[in-house]
């Protein structure tokens, strides 16, 4: 029984997914990395999703969002009442947001900061002198922000997501093997490992709808046999062993096991 799409944790999963492929194999093959370029956050000390979506309040200039994605992250700038995305290492003015309960008309409540800065270094000013970026989640707030950012200025807002972060299976992305001027930006959201004499296994974009071959892999399975010495005759008290069973099992997720395992009574 297999689990999911095949994920590569490091160099040696690769090389372990290019030999289940076969060596008379050449071509492509699904894996389970995806780009959900629909799935944006607000910057807030618990960041609050932003689902690109047609329930959402949607500024997104024509044709945007629309930058490469040769980067780890994407950030937003705004400008005319418009959002527009961007490489987070850029320089640009932000705007920060006040909490205030009693900012009923929210004269205070968004601060145009004219100094460049990266979208970090302008996260890390906002949350010391204010409360954060800003966040736009209506046309009135974006009314609000249009008011004090200067027309034909770029101004990082609140709004950002990570690229290529996530495994079909929920694990974390941080090993990368793309190809030479890979992955590029819209529409293909769904990575294929190239499997052929130049590229040895290296990732591409392609087309989510499109039908190719594909990799899955399953959980390996190690037995393990553990001798216990005991003062007492634990066959005969069935709750004592169940106790023991117990114990070892935290003992092991203290010493860092937190996979799947299982531990069984052998006499």
């Amino acid at each position: 029984m297999y689990k999911d799409l095949a994920f590569a944790g490091n160099a040696e999963d690769m090389k372990r997914l290019i030999a289940a492929a076969g060596s008379g194999y050449q071509g492509d093959v699904w894996i389970g990395l995806k780009d959900r370029f629909y799935n944006w956050w607000w910057s807030t000390p618990f960041p609050n999703p932003y689902i690109n979506d047609s329930t959402s309040v949607r500024l997104w200039a024509k044709n945007q969002p629309n930058n490469k994605r040769w980067d780890k992250s994407l950030c937003v700038t705004f400008m005319n009442g418009f959002w527009y995305d961007v490489n987070c290492s850029a320089t640009f003015s932000s705007v920060c947001h006040n909490n205030s309960n009693t900012d009923t008309h929210g004269l205070h409540r968004y601060v145009f900061v004219k100094e460049k800065k990266t979208w970090h270094e302008a996260q890390a000013n906002c949350r010391r002198y204010h409360t954060d970026l800003a966040r736009v989640r209506s046309h009135t707030e974006n009314e609000q922000l249009q008011a004090v950012v200067p027309d034909g200025v770029f101004a990082f807002i609140g709004l950002y997501r990570h690229l290529w972060n996530k495994w079909s299976n929920g694990a974390p992305s941080t090993f990368k093997y793309w190809a030479d001027g890979h992955p590029l930006g819209p529409p293909h959201n769904c990575a294929a490992s190239v499997i052929n004499a130049e590229h040895h296994g290296h990732w591409v974009e392609k087309s989510c709808q499109s039908e190719r071959h594909f990799m899955c892999y399953s959980n390996q399975t190690r037995v393990f046999r553990l001798e216990l010495k005991s003062t007492v005759d634990l066959e005969i008290d069935p709750v004592l062993r169940e106790n023991v069973i117990k114990e070892i099992e935290a003992r092991l997720k203290e010493k860092g096991f937190t996979g799947d395992f299982k531990l069984t009574w052998i006499s």
